[in-house]
């Protein structure tokens, strides 16, 4: 009786000891498939952009929600479709052109929002002096070259941009702390000059 209740336990300490392996086994090809799951639907969302990009409508301002930029920064930091108008389910597919800004190629503030987790989460990555690439949706191409980062609460964001704030350029914004979870306090600005000139921002 004693060896069959031994038989028994051994048994049983084996199906726990075969479970156990395949349960790290499934949870280490979970681990593995989340980055090629991660890279393929990025890859997916960039075909889609570039699709877009390619069917654009060139004669008219955009509307919401239409194409009206591609944006790609150096260092691997940017390289995506911009849309008109930054409503919250435009901002859940690409970057958006705010409307409360300039339009390409016109003179005042271009304003680009985008979110800190997808196609902005390598913004942290442009320094002074880094150049940045807009291409509108008329076909011209426009270079600028950052010329400050700084971080402002949202107050402080709002003051910044009430009226004319007398900058000629560019200006990217995303959330921040870049890996904050939920909600996160802050904004993290990314200022541009043309190509060639000198950018001054007035406080």
């Amino acid at each position: 009786m004693q060896g069959k209740k031994g038989q028994f336990n051994r048994e049983r300490v084996n199906q726990v000891f075969w479970f156990l392996q395949w349960l790290f086994l499934l949870g280490a090809l979970v681990l593995a498939a989340r980055p090629c799951l991660g890279f393929a639907k990025r890859a997916m969302l960039q075909w889609e952009a570039r699709r877009t990009w390619a069917a654009r409508e060139r004669s008219t301002v955009p509307s919401s929600g239409a194409p009206i930029a591609w944006l790609v920064g150096s260092s691997g930091s940017l390289d995506t479709l911009v849309l008109f108008d930054a409503t919250p389910h435009n901002l859940s597919s690409f970057p958006c052109l705010s409307a409360r800004g300039a339009l390409p190629g016109r003179n005042g503030t271009l304003i680009i929002q985008g979110h800190r987790d997808h196609h902005f989460r390598h913004i942290g990555r442009l320094q002074l002096g880094d150049r940045v690439r807009l291409e509108t949706f008329q076909d011209e191409l426009l270079t600028y070259r950052v010329v400050e980062r700084e971080i402002l609460t949202i107050d402080q964001l709002e003051q910044r941009f009430q009226g004319e704030n007398g900058f000629q350029g560019l200006v990217l914004i995303t959330c921040y702390p870049f890996r904050y979870v939920g909600p996160a306090p802050e904004r993290f600005l990314v200022w541009l000059a043309p190509e060639g000139e000198e950018g001054r921002l007035i406080r």
